[in-house]
């Protein structure tokens, strides 16, 4: 058993990459003047991986209902994840051309930094915690800020992520009643997310030299 748990840990740390807002937050807790301008995560955001997830499910009968609601929000990560559907033919052309064609005619969701922080960090969750959605979602945010480099905030807050983040969730990881890895949630947060910001960044050459 003790066997399982350590493997457990090491997953945790490890996250599941591979190479191929809901909920209340809080000032991130770093003494600079950079730091108290951007809110982090304090409850596991489970509810809305679990939304995502059904966004990556067209078969379900509660998609299009789901799209509807995407679509009224303005969710920016809306449009990588519908061209991924078609990318992957779980949506054809049509189905998606029709999707994108609503969001363009929605209100912009304006960039701004907090939001870049928050996207990256429920990505960032997802794939430390092994979520079933993590890798769509984190290819998808990875390029919606990919695509948002020069807008305003976008530099200040991946600045910040890389020098000054640190994670807001509970020190006890989801399901580990034995207190064993307590802490290690937040100090898997910390790296992988400081992992992202370092890879949007980068050159193509650079991520290759990487690998």
């Amino acid at each position: 058993m003790r066997f399982i748990t350590a493997i457990a840990g090491l997953l945790l740390i490890a996250g599941c990459q591979r190479d191929e807002l809901d909920s209340r937050s809080t000032p991130s807790q770093k003494s600079s003047e950079d730091a108290q301008k951007y809110i982090v995560l304090t409850v596991p955001p489970e509810p809305l991986l679990d939304k995502m997830a059904l966004l990556y499910s067209p078969e379900d009968a509660a998609w299009p209902q789901l799209v509807d609601e995407f679509v009224e929000n303005g969710h920016p990560i809306l449009p990588y994840a519908i061209r991924q559907l078609q990318e992957d033919e779980k949506i054809s052309p049509e189905s998606a051309n029709q999707i994108l064609d609503r969001v363009k005619q929605s209100p912009t969701v304006p960039v701004d930094a907090q939001r870049i922080v928050t996207l990256m960090e429920v990505a960032c969750y997802a794939d430390v915690m092994c979520h079933r959605v993590e890798y769509p979602l984190r290819v998808a945010t990875l390029d919606y800020v990919k695509s948002n480099l020069d807008a305003p905030g976008t530099q200040s807050a991946l600045a910040w992520i890389r020098e000054s983040y640190q994670s807001g969730l509970p020190l006890d990881v989801p399901g580990d009643e034995t207190g064993e890895f307590r802490g290690m949630l937040v100090k898997a947060m910390r790296g992988r997310l400081n992992e992202y910001a370092k890879k949007v960044t980068s050159t193509p050459q650079a991520q290759q030299g990487s690998k």
